[in-house]
C-alpha cells in the first residue's frame, strides 16, 4: 500500500545473500487516521512482527514530510 515500507535487516556478514525470510521483520504503526493539528493529542502504537531477542534492541527512525 502507499503507507508501507519493506526494509531488509542485515544481522550478519557472510554469505546470506540474498537475505532469507528469517531476516524479515515488519514494523507497524497504528493510530487514528485523522487528527486536528493543535487540537488533538493521541497515542500511536509501534509493533514488530517478530519478538526482539533478549538483550537486543530495535531502533526505528520516523520521518514526516508532505
Amino acid at each position: 500500500t502507499n503507507n508501507s515500507v519493506e526494509t531488509t535487516i542485515t544481522d550478519q556478514t557472510g554469505s546470506d545473500n540474498p537475505p532469507g525470510t528469517e531476516d524479515t521483520v515488519i514494523v507497524s504503526l497504528t493510530g487514528p487516521s485523522d487528527v486536528v493539528e493543535g487540537e488533538t493529542t493521541t497515542d500511536y502504537t509501534v509493533s514488530l512482527s517478530e519478538a526482539v531477542p533478549a538483550g537486543k534492541s530495535v531502533t526505528v527512525a520516523l520521518t514526516y514530510s508532505y
